[in-house]
């Protein structure tokens, strides 16, 4: 194969300065029948020798896409496919052959297209190349939309307003793959504006539309959140998590009345981000008051849905770890009062052994406000629920300490209740005997 190897656009040799230590190759010759399909795992050593020897172009371009074309299936042969592929789109010299190995890379793993753009860019740099930014914008221009690829995600590690206009551009790309990476890259510049996102939140394309949102949720200014508000009751699920999740920073009024309404999504998914980001919305604005929210949820539910709206409370209070559900300490007591709210306005148990899950808060304060309105109630169903809390080998210590505590405080007041209407009845019937057993 010629070692001569060119920019996309044939202006220059800038990929002879690639330590060749990056790629393997082998100059095995096989017969060009395996690209015939049906093509299969099998046959990957021998695709992977055609992309790295074959004389013509043709041939290594259709060993790169048959390669492609395994894509969500398992082979044994997974690194040196890899390998191959690697190795095809960053040093061929044809640039049909490298703009397919890229395409197939997209194809097993998005992220190779990083990969690729931090190799070439570090190369560049390395080198002492000047005007790496220009380089990647005479590939954003290219005609094979792989290339554009690799450049939309070279742009989103530069970061800067240089690259801004230039990732707007393209927003418009004939390739939804382009598309979808100049937006996510756009997300992360600094001072981007949130208009240009927003129009592309109503884009035909699904991949487009999530990919605006999540960019305008990494952009978090108050146009960004506010052009995410629609989105909290779009189609698509996707969408609606990426809005709601993000909105609790968000003050406004109007912002409540989304999550609010969110809080009884379809989906369980956007309803649990939902509930956290409305407490939040509360804990750290002042466009809604705590017991606006614990009124809007409560009042007039039906009982399915309070029983629901326990269940997502209790998640936001118990959930350990980063991520969904690793909330902040002011999040978690915020969840544990407005779950013992709710037990208050009904009857439901439910909804009250929603509580005794509480007492499992990696937040003790939180596990303590549970406790607290636990103590107020009382039940069969409640009590065997608190009693095998009590004895579980899964919770923690402090865990089945609170439930036992809590059992014990049930118990005593009950006791209690029932020795004071005997009293109280005593007293009524037979006012005499009441005052010589109390020696008045």
């Amino acid at each position: 194969m010629n070692s001569r190897k060119t920019d996309s656009d044939g202006s220059g040799n800038w990929l002879d300065r690639l330590e060749d230590a990056e790629f393997s190759e082998t100059d095995e010759r096989i017969d060009g029948s395996v690209l015939e399909p049906p093509i299969d795992g099998g046959d990957v050593p021998e695709l992977c020798r055609l992309l790295a020897g074959a004389d013509r172009p043709a041939i290594r371009r259709s060993a790169a896409e048959a390669l492609g074309s395994l894509a969500g299936t398992e082979t044994e042969y997974s690194t040196r496919l890899f390998e191959a592929l690697r190795r095809a789109a960053l040093g061929d010299d044809d640039p049909t052959v490298r703009a397919a190995a890229i395409d197939a890379l997209y194809g097993h793993d998005p992220g190779e297209i990083d990969r690729l753009a931090g190799t070439i860019r570090r190369s560049l740099e390395r080198n002492g190349e000047a005007g790496t930014e220009a380089f990647f914008r005479r590939w954003l221009a290219a005609d094979r939309a792989g290339f554009r690829l690799v450049a939309a995600a070279a742009m989103g590690d530069i970061a800067d307003g240089s690259v801004r206009a230039d990732l707007e551009a393209s927003f418009d790309d004939p390739d939804r793959r382009v598309r979808t990476r100049a937006i996510e890259a756009y997300g992360g510049i600094d001072g981007a504006d949130a208009e240009p996102l927003a129009g592309m939140l109503r884009a035909d394309d699904r991949m487009v539309r999530r990919a605006a949102a999540e960019a305008l949720a990494a952009i978090g200014t108050e146009a960004a959140l506010s052009a995410l508000l629609p989105a909290a009751e779009a189609d698509d699920e996707r969408l609606r998590r990426i809005a709601v999740e993000r909105l609790g920073g968000l003050d406004r009024k109007r912002t409540a009345d989304v999550l609010t309404k969110a809080v009884r999504d379809r989906s369980r998914t956007v309803r649990r981000e939902a509930i956290g980001s409305l407490i939040e919305l509360y804990t750290d604005g002042d466009s809604v008051r705590p017991a606006e929210v614990r009124d809007r949820l409560v009042e007039g539910s039906k009982p399915a849905e309070t029983a629901e709206l326990a269940d997502l409370l209790a998640d936001v209070v118990t959930t350990r770890g980063e991520g969904d559900g690793g909330e902040r300490p002011a999040i978690r007591r915020q969840a544990a009062w407005l779950l013992g709210e709710a037990t208050d306005r009904t009857d439901r148990a439910d909804v009250h052994c929603r509580l005794v899950d509480a007492l499992d808060s990696p937040d003790e304060p939180a596990a303590e406000i549970a406790a607290a309105y636990l103590r107020r109630l009382e039940g069969e169903k409640l009590e065997a629920e608190l009693r095998s809390a009590s004895r579980a080998p899964d919770l923690t210590p402090e865990a089945r300490s609170r439930a036992e505590s809590v059992l014990d405080s049930i118990k005593r007041n009950a006791a209690a209740e029932i020795e004071s209407r005997s009293i109280e009845y005593t007293y009524v019937r037979r006012p005499d005997d009441y005052t010589e057993k109390h020696g008045d």
